[in-house]
């Protein structure tokens, strides 16, 4: 059996002057793959953790482990550690430094010691995905808050780590570009990047996370899934913690109507589905997006006759709308919006990022096992 990706051991930090310990017998366990969150008020030590796992931080006690190695700190192992471990700080300006934004998101590959053009196709690839391909000559003092997330973002990416963290990634952010990081979170995922983000916003670790581990005044209070912290009411609030609506709601409808909590619908569509399930849903139609969106094909889907609603899923596809001007009717959180059309009966169109195809059908297919089956045609 592989060793899991992290693991922390006994471990405990003070800072120089601290009145206690800013971590306390941590033991926390993340696997690789896993959609990890961890958990916390301001101060339960979410961000004093992510530092150990980039070895920025040394354990006053106790040890941490990468895939079964204890992280070391210094010399080569260091740095190859920080070149597959990339974090994304809460605040964007600690991180930015370079005058200009390719200069930014060029130093980490730099740093590997790549060539030029190598180093070139990364921060092109890097604006790409992130969407900021426009800012590539701007001086970072220029940039919005949320700009300045998204340099940083493509400064980690342009390093190809193999895990990505961000330590409250959404903080500061208006609620579209907070859907588009998730978005993109999703995406690094499902192409085999490992994303561990901390948070205290219970809807969206509820929601995201496969695993979360909360911590509390130092100390790691909880390991597993979310849902089943939820179930005891006094830790939550202990915590600093408040239940996610979206629990809340489905016990409410469970009492009421009489039927399992289980299984525990995390999206709107399934708890829609589960609350009423539907007897004739509408076809999800898929149009994977590389570059421009097939116009004609577009045009032709849309003339079906019960089309209701369009969606883009993923940046390329939502940048290929936007130049093409096509009529889109879900910008953002396409993937729930055109499900929840199906269950009423409706089709819906996405136009869906090639590489999160397989990402979207899988969303659809959870659909069964909240008691309605929704068909999708990918064209």
């Amino acid at each position: 059996m592989s060793a899991p990706l992290f693991r922390t051991e006994g471990l405990f930090f003070r800072y120089e002057g601290g009145r206690g310990d800013a971590l306390a017998d941590v033991n926390i366990t993340i696997k690789e793959g896993a959609r990890t969150v961890i958990m916390g008020a301001n101060g339960a030590g979410k961000s004093t953790f992510f530092y150990h796992l980039n070895g920025v931080l040394r354990p006053s006690k106790g040890a941490v482990f990468f895939r079964g190695e204890k992280i070391p700190h210094r010399g080569k192992a260091l740095r190859k550690l920080r070149s597959e471990v990339a974090v994304m700080l809460q605040d964007p300006n600690d991180q930015l430094f370079a005058p200009k934004v390719s200069d930014d998101i060029a130093f980490g590959p730099k740093n590997l010691g790549l060539d030029a053009q190598t180093v070139g196709e990364r921060v092109r690839d890097a604006l790409n995905i992130t969407g900021i391909e426009s800012l590539e000559g701007r001086s970072v003092m220029q940039l919005s808050f949320g700009q300045k997330k998204r340099v940083v973002l493509a400064g980690a990416l342009a390093m190809h780590p193999k895990v990505l963290i961000m330590d409250e990634p959404t903080a500061g952010l208006d609620p579209q570009m907070s859907k588009e990081l998730i978005e993109l979170a999703d995406e690094l995922h499902h192409l085999g990047t490992t994303v561990i983000f901390s948070t205290h916003d219970v809807d969206l670790s509820y929601s995201w996370a496969d695993e979360v581990h909360v911590l509390r005044g130092g100390r790691n209070v909880y390991s597993g899934s979310s849902e089943r912290f939820y179930d005891d009411t006094s830790e939550v609030y202990l915590s600093g913690l408040v239940e996610p609506a979206m629990y809340d709601i489905n016990v409410s409808i469970s009492e009421l109507a009489g039927c399992p909590v289980e299984p525990f619908p995390k999206t709107l569509p399934q708890l829609v589905a589960k609350a009423v399930p539907s007897e004739g849903p509408g076809t999800v139609h898929i149009l994977p997006v590389e570059g421009p969106v097939d116009r004609e094909m577009f045009s032709s889907l849309m003339s079906g006759p019960g089309m209701s609603a369009t969606g883009v899923y993923g940046t390329k596809a939502r940048k290929s709308a936007e130049a093409s001007k096509l009529p889109i009717d879900y910008f953002f959180g396409a993937d729930e919006g055109c499900i929840i059309e199906a269950l009423h009966g409706k089709d819906t169109l996405i136009c869906c990022d090639r590489s999160l195809t397989d990402l979207l059908i899988s969303k659809i297919g959870s659909m069964s096992r909240f008691g309605t089956e929704v068909p999708y045609s990918l064209h």
